[in-house]
């Protein structure tokens, strides 16, 4: 009898030890399900919910991050993207529907918006650039293309009447001479005279001849130039003398004269020369073969002008 009831008092203990165990595990159960949904079927120590802990690391450093925003952030410039089409009638608006705006969306009126026409794909397309500059000093560019009509032929210069004399040293300047006296026009590929934008330069000087090769270069609002090279006098006395040719050919027994062969011949003053007109160097017409002269007019004061050399042939006799 003291043997079952030793028995029956170690079954109850073992029950009740297996009871609090569980009560025990129920309570775990509970707190962890309550705190944290998710972990009771994660390794301890371990959850899925990560996000949390990196937004918290960003906003413990919010000064970095303004930093690296530029100043003005926000401030857009609207151009459209559909090019714009020009064929040389009335004025080019290249302004039309371009925008700063404000990240607000209110206009950025203290910006300003300079363009400028690049070289594009070819003569007709172009690449205009819109650049706007804001009080800070801050820049915002964008781009669109810019297509030219067929009327477009590309800026030229012509020369409409005998070019003038031109000093040594002043060819820098003989341009704004030529546009002044009405001497050349240049065109900018759509009728429009830019006469007063052509310059010139000094491309190289015969000292022999006297004579001087200036390039003249005009560019337009386009982008486009166009550069020619002219000969002109380059004489002291601004005498302005010059033959069709340098060569000539007579047949035999005609006389020779230099006179047919004069191109222009005139004073500084513009004064007609023609009476002055000296050839040094005889042509003999009855001696087949070739002969040498030079050929050059005076002036009122028997100044000298350029010096002109010229080939004379004698034909066979026939």
């Amino acid at each position: 009898y003291h043997e079952d009831d030793m028995r029956k008092a170690v079954f109850t203990f073992l029950k009740l030890i297996v009871a609090l165990a569980a009560l025990a595990n129920l309570a775990a159960l509970f707190v962890f399900e309550y705190h944290f949904p998710e972990s009771w079927h994660l390794p301890f120590g371990l959850s899925r919910e990560a996000e949390p802990e990196t937004e918290l690391l960003a906003l413990q450093f919010p000064e970095e991050t303004e930093e690296e925003t530029p100043a003005g952030s926000g401030i857009r410039l609207e151009v459209p993207a559909a090019p714009v089409n020009y064929n040389g009638n009335g004025r080019l608006d290249l302004m039309s529907n371009v925008y700063v705006v404000n990240a607000d969306g209110t206009s950025a009126k203290d910006a300003q918006v300079f363009t400028t026409i690049s070289e594009g794909s070819s003569r007709r397309e172009k690449v205009v650039t819109y650049t706007a500059k804001m009080a800070d000093g801050e820049e915002i560019t964008a781009t669109r293309m810019l297509n030219l009509g067929t009327r477009y032929t590309g800026p030229s210069i012509s020369v409409v009447d005998t070019l003038p004399y031109c000093a040594e040293g002043e060819a820098e300047g003989y341009a704004k001479k030529l546009a002044e006296e009405g001497v050349i026009r240049a065109d900018d590929g759509f009728g429009n005279d830019i006469t007063g934008q052509v310059s010139s330069s000094l491309k190289k000087y015969d000292a022999s001849r006297e004579e001087a090769t200036v390039t003249l270069t005009v560019t337009n609002s386009f982008d486009d130039t166009y550069n020619t090279d002219v000969n002109v006098p380059m004489n002291a006395t601004g005498i302005v003398f010059t033959l069709t040719t340098d060569r000539a050919s007579v047949a035999y027994g005609e006389t020779f004269s230099s006179l047919p062969y004069v191109d222009q011949c005139y004073d500084a003053e513009g004064n007609d020369l023609i009476d002055n007109v000296v050839r040094e160097g005889d042509v003999d017409s009855y001696t087949p073969g070739t002969y040498e002269c030079d050929v050059y007019c005076t002036n009122a004061e028997g100044e000298k002008s350029i010096v002109r050399h010229m080939t004379v042939t004698v034909e066979e006799e026939p």
